[in-house]
């Protein structure tokens, strides 16, 4: 028994965070105004420039859901107001589809008026309403932290979970899904597109399915 090892060796304290590693999925808001001149619905060239540099700099848009919001000043009329704010919210949109926002769901509203940046009738006060509000929302994922070599992989006599559990599913389903927001909220079911699902059915009675590559092939592919 003197000779024997220390048996505390052979046990390791519990690991801190024992659940599999999982990636977490969010929308993640980002906010920008563009202004307006005076009974305009076009941006300027500076403010066009400013709008597409805001685009550019946000994550892939796959899966993002965009609200664009009109305004106006209080002068010309209310009627006319809500027409104008109309039109500066869809030449906002307008910009998105030209950036890779063609085929994501774009809302726009008009508020003409009725929602002033700051109460006051003066220039400043007006040029501050004559606006449009965007604000896009980004489905994004992030990561667990893997590899994990916190943990010694070769003893686990307390049974305990491994660090590194569940880091190869987390890392797979980020590089594979197509659209993150399907990891924050699943879609709603509705009816399947027949022509695609009969024409799957055709190539299979057809012997017209692509066969799968085995290793010599998939690697002669890849020279």
């Amino acid at each position: 028994a003197a000779c024997a090892p220390d048996a505390t060796g052979y046990y390791q304290p519990p690991i801190a965070d024992p659940l599999p590693k999982r990636l977490t999925a969010e929308f993640v808001p980002f906010s920008y105004e563009a202004r307006f001149a005076t009974d305009r619905a076009e941006l300027d060239v500076a403010e066009r420039e400013r709008l597409e540099r805001f685009l550019d700099g946000l994550p892939p848009p796959t899966g993002a859901v965009v609200r664009i919001v009109g305004h106006a000043d209080e002068r010309l009329g209310r009627v006319y107001n809500a027409d104008l704010a109309a039109r500066r919210a869809r030449s906002v949109a307008a910009v998105f589809a030209g950036r890779g926002y063609r085929d994501i769901e774009i809302t726009t509203v008009a508020f003409g008026e009725a929602v002033p940046r700051e109460g006051g009738s003066d220039e400043e006060r007006w040029r501050r309403s004559r606006r449009v509000e965007v604000l896009v929302q980004v489905p994004m994922i992030t990561l667990p932290s893997c590899p994990d070599w916190s943990a010694p992989s070769d003893e686990a006599a307390g049974n305990e979970p491994l660090s590194q559990l569940g880091c190869a599913t987390a890392l797979n389903l980020a590089a594979t899904i197509a659209n993150p927001a399907d990891l924050v909220a699943g879609r709603a079911l509705g009816p399947a597109n027949g022509e695609r699902e009969a024409a799957a059915v055709e190539r299979y009675r057809t012997d017209e399915v692509k066969k799968l590559l085995d290793g010599k092939e998939y690697k002669a592919n890849k020279k």
